[in-house]
């Protein structure tokens, strides 16, 4: 059981931590993508192209595939500065849409399969993105922060705080547990440590739940 819950609390961090770089992915790509394309540039070099940044193609130089480019990847952080979460929403379908368009580009210039690892990753990203934001009901970046700053907060509060107060009176691996009596879930019942003592395993669950 114990297993259980920390296997699903690593889950849920690592999810969420995946989003939020998906996220910030997607806004860099394209902002940089769009400046790329308004260059007009007419060889990336081998790195750039690797990433899957796209300039050198039939789009070369278009402003305004560049402008939408540029806009959308803005559109993945608004809602950090107290934008709708649903302009995120928005985004992904439009970011889906421009990343395959300039796939598409690379076509006639045999430079297609160059990078197409990172664009279908970034394609995949950002429908994952826009179906846990319509979930979730809030911006990604905001909440694997959120989640990020308050794991590291209340872990600093436990080791700084009570373990500094309570640890070197709490029992230590292999010693006896100190007895304790609990009310059960019925409020009357009552039920002690050392009850179940020499008889089964006993374990302690302390989650949001408690």
């Amino acid at each position: 059981m114990v297993l259980k819950y920390l296997g699903l609390a690593g889950v849920t961090f690592g999810v969420h931590a995946y989003l939020t770089v998906a996220q910030v992915a997607l806004c860099l790509y394209l902002v940089v993508n769009g400046f790329l394309l308004l260059s007009a540039r007419e060889d990336l070099g081998k790195w750039p192209k690797r990433l899957g940044l796209v300039a050198n193609g039939d789009l070369s130089g278009n402003k305004v595939i560049a402008f939408l480019m540029l806009v959308t990847g803005v559109a993945f952080i608004l809602p950090l500065l107290g934008v709708s979460y649903w302009v995120a929403v928005v985004a992904c379908p439009v970011a889906i849409v421009l990343i395959v368009k300039s796939a598409k580009s690379l076509a006639a210039h045999g430079d297609r399969k160059i990078g197409r690892l990172v664009r279908t990753g970034l394609v995949l990203s950002a429908i994952v993105v826009c179906g846990f934001t319509v979930w979730e009901e809030k911006d990604l970046v905001y909440t694997g922060v959120n989640v990020i700053y308050k794991s590291a907060y209340w872990r600093n509060v436990e080791v700084e705080g009570w373990q500094k107060e309570n640890d070197p009176n709490a029992p230590k691996a292999g010693e006896v547990a100190p007895d304790f009596e609990l009310t059960g879930v019925d409020g009357i019942t009552t039920m002690r440590l050392s009850d179940y003592r020499g008889e089964k395993p006993v374990v302690l669950l302390f989650g949001s739940f408690t």
